[in-house]
């Protein structure tokens, strides 16, 4: 009676086996009309979910440049078979405020990025389908302090790019899908800083390079 048990579960996982081999071509998600909300993935240590990258600003500093990631809302939908066009936006205000005895110190806060891109399906094995594409971005970001009895204190920052892509998304279920990018791009930035009515114009910006983005988790409908 064991030795019939243990068959029938060998049995029974290779046909579940050859069942999930069969549909594994059906769990990918890419024909007209389809669409998903994208998420990035953060690291092992910390898993969370955070939004779709929109772009990137950069900004001088001391020592070169810095550079700060803009993430928002995802979305994705397939304009026609294996061709999707992807979109990230992101938005941010915040103001701090500290009364004084002299009157109130403020300081506002905002950014903003979009992001859109195009995807192309190449090739599709198993649940794997591999992708290539192009994206460009835009992205600003500005602040201001108010203080008593002193001009007002602007600083602004802006940045455009575009980039090439190479990616694999990897559907372990019908609806949800796991990828990962190369990018090959280019992006410059501008900024200016204000002082009272006196502008004062910023160093000019480039980068050229590739670059890895992911995890992006994909939920599909």
């Amino acid at each position: 009676m064991q030795k019939w048990m243990i068959l029938f579960v060998i049995v029974m996982l290779a046909v579940s086996v050859s069942i999930a081999a069969d549909n594994e071509s059906s769990r990918i998600k890419t024909s007209q009309g389809d669409k998903a909300l994208i998420f990035t993935v953060g690291g092992l240590g910390s898993f969370d979910l955070d939004g779709q990258l929109a772009g990137l600003v950069m900004y001088p500093d001391e020592n070169a440049f810095s550079s700060d990631e803009l993430k928002g809302i995802g979305v994705k939908t397939f304009l026609s078979d294996n061709m999707a066009l992807r979109l990230g936006f992101g938005y941010e205000t915040m103001t701090r405020t500290d009364e004084g005895d002299e009157g109130d110190h403020t300081l506002t806060y905002s950014v903003m990025a979009i992001m859109p891109a195009l995807e192309y399906h190449l090739y599709q094995s198993g649940p794997v389908s591999i992708y290539t594409g192009a994206g460009l971005f835009y992205a600003s970001m500005s602040s201001s302090t108010e203080v008593p009895d002193s001009d007002e204190q602007k600083m602004s920052a802006s940045t455009m790019g575009f980039a090439g892509l190479l990616g694999a998304e990897f559907y372990p279920w019908k609806s949800v899908s796991f990828a990962a990018e190369y990018w090959l791009g280019y992006m410059s930035g501008s900024s200016k800083m204000e002082y009272g009515d006196e502008e004062v114009d910023g160093p000019k910006l480039s980068a050229l390079g590739t670059n890895s983005f992911g995890v992006m988790i994909g939920f599909h409908w």
